[in-house]
């Protein structure tokens, strides 16, 4: 997680936006974003419709779609808009608060079962609080700190105080909320469930037909969440399962063995590998039933998440209960070495051993002063794009996005998703190939079409070389590529010249539509993209580079705009270039000439020009005028008359603004 801030800040700290600053006191459009994954926007998404009343659904009036695979965190999400309409940093103190009590609960069970030693108990604790990946996604605010604490606290319920009755019935509620959270929640219901078999209070009567009349509350508790969440998912949705297992475990041929190389890969970066096997057989001959559940619920969720396929980023959220479960075992153990001076020390080596291994890349990540990542660049350009979107379109327009998350959220325009998560015919498609990433393997573009989307967003900025589509074809994600050579596409669509198509991800919109008002795009994209000052809204053609110079043709009057808070004097520097010479180039400021640009010979090359200009505060205009009229030439069938390259400003203070074309 990091942090994006509208009108005026690309590049903000995390410092900033917990102090959430403003470059100028004048500023009063500037609003501080945190940036996520996709996945959480889409939560997001669902969880503002709900609460606005117009249900669980994708599209608001479209047929409802199970897009999202954490129904509890939702409607969470949604509790949290009641509010406030911007949840995110809600949803981040929330998962810190869940983190911080998981931490807690954790050290009170280990001093309370087994009455481990302080330190054991409070080594325990960091390794949990500063593990990376729960901290990953708390800082990305998604479901996991959730799922995480209803795991501890029902195991804390459950098994630290064997004779309370009062805390069994607590903690079977809290873990029947587990498959609530998450599908996989019910595998770590099934371990709680398993351990609790052994339970003593249930083994007091022997009689099978007695016991379960005894605690059928208590196992109600368990898994009538469960039924009614299913009970609720087809009567609504008209599915068993959620749109997402269709995406990435039905019709997916190599699912198993992507998810294998997945574990593989989290194995290899855990630092507490080394210990599951010899805590695993530990677990089998412990009597304590609920430690042999634990010790084989952490080969159950490897073996659950190999299954559905793995994930198709390395941030092991899916793995998130194994290291408590390894923690409590490895407690268990380290008090069942208690009879013996020399196997307690060892198991005292051990737990420093791997809070070594644990805390010390924490301890660089805070020397380096990455404790906290720096803001998701993609996830900033997508809430840049879904707000422009959201200024210069009506709200039926209807997009179609790759990146089908941030840029929905905040353009709250209808969306199609083209990679399936939220949509029901993609998800069922047999995958493009054997073995590709789960989730971005599912693409049909015939479809998407056909639903004439009024915005297309592509996968890539509008210049992309022939070279470089072919490279991205070979690739794990081609779709983009693809796109851009469907017949259909190109016959339907046209590009929209701005800032964000070129840097970003390309905007296309359909040829016959007049759902948007691309006119406004310019000073929007201004507004929002803070350091960039300067817009070609009309009279150029599209953009011209090579490495780090950039040009730009137009056919004899080109303007430029540029946004500034304050009125100020500026320097602005580039390059004029004339298709025939001799010439004379007119630059008008708002309409008024300032200056004369004569060009009397061609040396092959730009002519450089430095001119003082005196903006005012708000929006002021350049342009550009050839006084030789426009003419083609056979190599480009382009009316040309003159073309700029690598303009700059600078202000009276210093200041330089890069400028993006």
């Amino acid at each position: 997680m990091g942090g994006y801030r509208d009108a005026g800040c690309n590049d903000c700290t995390y410092a900033d936006l917990l102090l959430a600053c403003c470059i100028k006191p004048e500023c009063t459009h500037r609003q501080y974003y945190p940036t996520f994954g996709d996945d959480a926007y889409i939560s997001m998404r669902y969880a503002r419709h709900l609460r606005e009343g117009r249900g669980l659904v994708w599209n608001v009036g479209e047929k409802p779609i199970e897009g999202y695979t954490n129904f509890l965190w939702v409607v969470w999400i949604a509790v949290l808009m009641l509010f406030i309409e911007d949840p995110s940093f809600l949803m981040i103190a929330s998962g810190a608060a869940l983190h911080a009590l998981s931490v807690a609960f954790l050290y009170l069970f280990l001093r309370k079962a087994f009455r481990c030693h302080l330190g054991v108990a409070a080594l325990a604790a960091c390794l949990l609080a500063v593990w990376e990946p729960i901290r990953i996604q708390v800082l990305n605010g998604l479901e996991a700190p959730m799922l995480l604490f209803l795991f501890i606290v029902a195991v804390y319920f459950l098994f630290g105080d064997s004779t309370n009755k009062l805390h069994i019935f607590m903690g079977s509620f809290l873990a029947g909320l587990l498959p609530l959270v998450r599908p996989d929640g019910l595998i770590f219901l099934i371990i709680v469930l398993a351990g609790l078999a052994s339970h003593r209070l249930f083994q007091a009567t022997k009689a099978f037909k007695e016991t379960l009349k005894r605690w059928k509350w208590v196992l109600l508790c368990f898994v009538m969440p469960t039924v009614l969440l299913t009970l609720f998912r087809i009567s609504y949705f008209g599915e068993w399962l959620p749109n997402t297992y269709y995406l990435k475990v039905y019709n997916r041929p190599g699912h198993i063995e992507y998810g294998i190389a997945y574990v593989q890969r989290f194995l290899n970066s855990f630092y507490a590998t080394p210990l599951i096997v010899p805590l695993v057989v530990y677990g089998l001959f412990e009597k304590r039933r609920y430690i042999g559940a634990m010790a084989l619920g952490i080969i159950g969720n490897l073996a659950y998440v190999a299954y559905q396929g793995g994930d198709a980023w390395d941030w092991w959220r899916f793995m998130i209960p194994i290291l408590p479960m390894i923690l409590i075992t490895l407690a268990s153990l380290s008090e069942r070495c208690k009879v013996s001076k020399p196997l307690y020390a060892t198991a005292l080596a051990i737990w420093v051993m791997i809070a070594f291994s644990g805390v010390r890349p924490v301890w660089t990540a805070i020397q380096q002063g990455s404790i906290f990542p720096k803001p998701i660049s993609q996830t900033a350009d997508n809430i840049r794009l879904g707000l422009l979107l959201s200024r210069v379109c009506q709200p039926d327009t209807y997009t179609a996005d790759f990146w089908a998350g941030a840029a929905p959220f905040y353009s709250r325009l209808p969306s199609i998703d083209m990679l399936g998560k939220s949509d029901w015919h993609i998800a069922r498609l047999p995958a493009y190939r054997s073995g590709a990433p789960p989730g971005h393997d599912k693409f049909d573009f015939e479809y998407v079409l056909s639903r004439r989307p009024d915005v297309i967003i592509s996968n890539h900025p509008l210049k992309v070389t022939p070279e470089d589509l072919q490279g991205i074809k070979q690739s794990n994600y081609p779709f983009g590529a693809i796109l851009l050579e469907n017949k259909l596409f190109q016959e339907n669509y046209i590009p929209v010249d701005s800032i964000i198509s070129y840097r970003w991800h390309g905007i296309f919109a359909r040829r016959d539509s007049d759902k948007c008002a691309w006119w406004r795009l310019p000073v929007e994209e201004l507004a929002l993209l803070g350091k960039t000052c300067l817009a070609f809204p009309e009279g150029w053609y599209g953009l011209e580079q090579s490495d780090q110079v950039w040009w730009r043709w137009t056919d004899g009057r080109g303007r430029i705009k540029v946004i500034i808070s304050e009125d100020t004097g500026v320097l602005l520097s580039g390059g004029v270039f004339s298709i025939r010479y001799p010439n004379r180039v007119d630059i008008l400021l708002n309409n008024e000439r300032v200056e004369t640009l004569s060009l009397d010979q061609s040396t092959g090359d730009f002519r450089p020009f430095d001119l003082s200009l005196p903006l005012r505060a708000g929006i002021n205009v350049i342009e550009f005028v050839s006084h030789n009229p426009a003419i083609t030439i056979p190599t480009d069938s382009r009316p040309l008359a003159i073309a700029v390259r690598n303009l700059r400003l600078q202000t009276e203070g210093g200041q330089t603004c890069e400028l993006q074309p």
